[in-house]
């Protein structure tokens, strides 16, 4: 979230204010150093979606399955929403790397997945 000023039109007159808006952002997560899955999403609460979605996926059952979780904003990319790199350690070894590219949960039945163009 992001406090923005703005010029509203409201009543039959123009008003200067302050809201607040949503933004999306990037959470890059990878897991045990390999495989990268990149979930856009508003970055806040990030913890409670990477745990989420590591059951969803089935790479974990319970919380004591990640060994550890580092949380990073990174400043050099993202603007104008935030990337959030996370990176997990988990108990158990996951399956070759994930060749998919955005996961935008947002969008159609499942979410769609966009391909990524190279490094992020």
């Amino acid at each position: 979230m992001r406090r923005i000023s703005l010029v509203r039109y409201r009543r039959g007159d123009w008003e200067e204010r302050e809201d607040w808006v949503a933004e999306e952002g990037l959470v890059e997560l990878s897991l045990d150093g390999q495989s990268v899955r990149r979930l856009v999403a508003t970055p806040e609460k990030v913890r409670e979606l990477v745990y989420g979605h590591l059951v969803s996926e089935g790479f974990i059952s319970e919380v004591s399955d990640v060994i550890s979780y580092e949380e990073e904003l990174f400043w050099a990319q993202g603007s104008p929403g935030e990337v959030v790199r996370v990176e997990v350690r988990l108990r158990r070894p996951i399956s070759p790397p994930d060749p998919r590219g955005v996961i935008w949960p947002a969008c159609g039945d499942e979410g769609e997945v966009v391909p990524t163009l190279g490094p992020p």
